[in-house]
């Protein structure tokens, strides 16, 4: 048990289980030693109907919160040890409930004394602590808020957001022109499209920046410069990404979506509709983290749409 506590929050869900596999051995003991034909896991659908005399697979599911065929196979156990049955609607021909049979409602009523002496049991048991009156409650809140956000979710966000923490967007300036020239070159070769706008971006960054409403992004871990991200305003309302490039030994996913928060910040200040970005369909990292900040497929091998001379995709962000 020391291990138990020392460990604390990260071992949470086994102790949990190790606690519940306790008790449901215990419950299954109590009932073997009065003689009660009655199995643990029949539980949830015997309170129901007890409440209820009669529900549809539907109505129990919804209840339990459970999935449908969850409940038709407890339900397929009751109705073979003719406990339960399944009777029409009047109403409906289509609808069928579940009820007890003589059987089920015979067994039904040797249960709830044993039901109360385990409710009394269980309080004693919660009373013996300081802290344990508070169990149910505090499971409620636990249940509340996992409802709210899935620990999946959480731990995920944590830890990619603690590998964002050593990430920083900085504004382009010309001691970090050797390695935006080669960001650049990358993505233009990445494409074979090498034009004459491509050159004077690798050329002259600091005209583009001055001269054709232009921001140019780069994104620095620790010491080193790891992406860049180049956008220009092309409408009033519009913004088309020109380059967007993480360098392959950078953390890509959490440098990416950065460069691309940084972005969407500004822009939304700046009451910006709509982005866009024409980029290689091969280019599958950068798409992934497209998709996760939001963007959404707008043509794909569409000449007349598409501004790419391979035809390749294009994606776009609206502003809400």
């Amino acid at each position: 048990m020391n291990f138990y506590k020392r460990v604390g929050e990260l071992i949470l869900g086994t102790r949990l289980k190790r606690i519940s596999e306790k008790l449901l051995n215990d419950v299954s003991n109590i009932y073997k030693h009065l003689n009660i034909p009655f199995e643990v896991s029949w539980f949830p659908i015997f309170y129901l109907l007890n409440e209820n005399k009669k529900l549809s697979v539907t109505e129990i599911a919804n209840e339990l919160e459970i999935t449908h065929s969850a409940v038709s196979q407890m339900i397929t156990i009751l109705d073979k040890r003719g406990l339960v049955k399944f009777i029409d609607d009047e109403n409906d021909r289509r609808r069928r409930f579940i009820c007890f049979t003589k059987k089920g409602k015979e067994l039904m009523s040797t249960l709830p004394p044993i039901w109360k002496a385990m409710q009394h049991s269980m309080q004693d048991i919660f009373s013996d602590g300081i802290n344990s009156p508070h169990i149910l409650s505090a499971l409620d809140e636990i249940e509340d808020s996992l409802e709210k956000e899935n620990f999946t979710s959480r731990v995920i966000k944590e830890v990619e957001e603690g590998e964002l923490s050593d990430v920083v967007i900085v504004d382009y300036d010309d001691s970090s022109y050797d390695c935006y020239k080669n960001f650049i070159l990358e993505w233009l070769i990445d494409k074979n499209d090498i034009d004459m706008q491509g050159v004077d971006y690798i050329n002259n960054p600091r005209k583009a920046v001055n001269e054709q409403d232009t921001t140019i992004l780069m994104a620095k871990e620790n010491t080193d410069y790891a992406g860049v991200i180049v956008y220009r305003k092309v409408k009033k309302n519009e913004i088309k990404i020109i380059f967007f490039v993480i360098h392959e030994k950078s953390k890509r996913k959490q440098t990416g979506r950065k460069l691309l928060n940084e972005m969407l910040n500004r822009l939304c200040k700046m009451k910006i509709n709509q982005v866009s970005i024409t980029l290689s369909r091969s280019n599958a990292e950068l798409i992934r983290i497209l998709k996760d900040a939001g963007f959404n497929l707008y043509a794909l091998d569409d000449k007349k749409n598409s501004v790419n001379k391979s035809g390749d995709l294009i994606m776009k962000y609206n502003f809400k």
